[in-house]
């Protein structure tokens, strides 16, 4: 199981580096879409104190969905130092509601974030594999957001 969490963060995060702004990629690795349709960044704040970054944001789906969501925070320092962080949390997606909230703490690798702007970039997947008599067969469905900027505000 951790080998193929792997696998798919490497294969988020590899996608998240030649993203665009597109809000969500659907066609799903596999040949199938599953019900995963967007992900997005709504918003973001940070404790001064500790520098955690809290992302809260939202996913749509059209069938009932769970997976994982992986969020990558970038923030320019000076002229020279940008402070990075990435987090991950699960979802459920019901396709009923048609769209699941979550929230993600982000810590910096070195450093403290501050209030202002910052470089987000996000992705969500699911997936499933089946054995058919003595094959395997695999299907997966992603969604990205970003890289864009947002701005943090300060909070408590």
């Amino acid at each position: 199981m951790r080998k193929i969490r792997f696998a798919l963060l490497v294969g988020v995060a590899l996608a998240l580096v030649s993203a665009s702004s597109a809000v969500a990629d659907t066609s799903g690795g596999g040949g199938a879409d599953l019900g995963l349709e967007a992900v997005s960044i709504n918003a973001g704040s940070v404790v001064g104190k500790t520098g955690e970054v809290t992302l809260t944001g939202s996913i749509s789906c059209t069938q009932d969905v769970e997976g994982s969501v992986y969020v990558d925070v970038a923030q320019v320092v000076g002229r020279f130092h940008t402070i990075r962080g990435w987090g991950e949390t699960s979802f459920s997606c019901l396709a009923a509601g048609g769209s699941a909230a979550f929230s993600i703490p982000i810590l910096a690798d070195q450093g403290k974030f501050a209030p202002g702007a910052v470089r987000v970039s996000a992705g969500a997947d699911t997936g499933y594999c089946d054995v058919v008599g003595e094959v395997e067969e695999c299907f997966y469905d992603s969604a990205s957001f970003g890289p864009a900027s947002i701005r943090i505000k300060g909070g408590k």
